[in-house]
């Protein structure tokens, strides 16, 4: 009886889920939507192509334009700050209303990024590429766009994903007008259908991080390293960290005589020093403290022995820097470390609290 019992369950479960699936799209001109990702069926829905103008069902007119990975913060209708473990994935966009009427455009939910993991995200915040930080919620007249290619002034869609994720699918989540499918799905270039049901599109390619923040061992740039390669201190690196990007201009002995807090070094020990340029790239003033926290910068010797930083002072005295960095605003300053007189230093690590940190190269020196 029991084995009877468990057999109509099954084959009930079974009928239900027939019932249920959904209808696959009979647009034979894109790839088919009957392939299967991560053990579920996937949603019917067309393939799209980066460059190319879509009527979607909602009555816009929509173009992806472009995909990278950055690792600056975003500014927009929300802020973006990437943690030390996170990336942010950037769209660029283009709109135009094709009804007859005023329409505003509401991206709640209208985009998700699937990663070569499965692991999904959505959107997160959107904005006029140069409108920085504001409200985005445009109501646009019939016929009017935003982010067309001419106007040089996309409008950007941000996601904050992982630093490890390598984004293989996009989703708009809105149905193309007079086709039979749930959504729009643009396999990017890279991606296997092992990983998302479908080869990568040659054509949706994503620009990947820069050099300096890459993992070598993804080919496709995509994968940032736990920590990012500075180069060597006056190489002009641009790094970004939190609120700001800085480069570190120059590293090396502090000058006989100099104090920290009105105090030599200890017997046997010596002052060096890295002087730094900080960059505000945000729309609101920004305390230098983020970038001043003292567990967060450290030195390393050849022995694996490693040095905390000792202050953060003006450039030319021995005073802390306590200035907020404006809007847009730079600022420079220098770390001073206090280190044995004969340590042979390798590496200089700095960076935001909690965000990314960078090492510099001061073998050498």
């Amino acid at each position: 009886m029991r084995t009877c019992c468990l057999a109509l369950l099954v084959l009930s479960a079974f009928f239900n889920l027939a019932a249920t699936a959904p209808s696959v799209s009979a647009d034979t001109s894109t790839k088919k939507s009957t392939n299967f990702t991560k053990g579920q069926s996937q949603l019917a829905g067309g393939n799209g192509e980066f460059g190319v103008v879509y009527s979607m069902k909602d009555g816009w007119n929509e173009e992806i334009l472009s995909a990278q990975y950055v690792l600056d913060a975003f500014v927009g209708s929300s802020d973006i700050f990437p943690a030390s473990d996170q990336k942010v994935f950037l769209l660029s966009v283009a709109l135009k209303n094709a009804t007859p009427k005023p329409q505003w455009f509401n991206n709640s939910g209208r985009y998700t990024v699937c990663d070569q993991t499965g692991k999904q995200f959505t959107s997160f915040a959107e904005g006029l590429a140069s409108a920085g930080h504001g409200t985005f919620q445009p109501t646009l007249n019939p016929g009017q766009g935003l982010g067309q290619p001419s106007l040089n002034d996309p409008v950007r869609i941000a996601f904050l994903v992982d630093g490890k994720s390598r984004i293989t699918k996009l989703l708009i989540n809105e149905p193309r007008l007079g086709r039979n499918e749930q959504l729009v799905r643009y396999f990017l270039k890279g991606a296997t259908a092992a990983e998302d049901g479908g080869d990568g599109d040659p054509k949706n390619v994503v620009a990947p991080l820069p050099p300096s923040a890459q993992d070598t061992s993804d080919p496709t740039g995509a994968i940032a390293l736990a920590v990012g390669n500075g180069g060597k201190p006056g190489a002009g690196t641009t790094c970004a960290t939190r609120f700001f990007e800085f480069t570190v201009d120059s590293f090396g002995d502090a000058p006989a005589g100099t104090t920290v807090g009105g105090s030599q070094p200890d017997a046997n020990m010596k002052f060096v020093q890295a002087f730094v340029t900080v960059h505000n790239f945000t729309a609101d003033s920004q305390e230098p403290y983020w970038l001043q926290f003292a567990g967060t910068h450290e030195l390393t010797d050849s022995d694996g022995d490693t040095y905390k930083l000792d202050k953060c002072l003006k450039v030319s005295s021995d005073s802390e820097t306590g200035n907020e960095i404006q809007p847009a605003g730079f600022l420079k300053w220098r770390y001073v470390f206090e280190v044995p007189v004969n340590a042979k230093l390798q590496t200089l690590k700095i960076g935001s609290y909690q965000a990314r940190l960078w090492n510099f190269d001061i073998s050498g020196g």
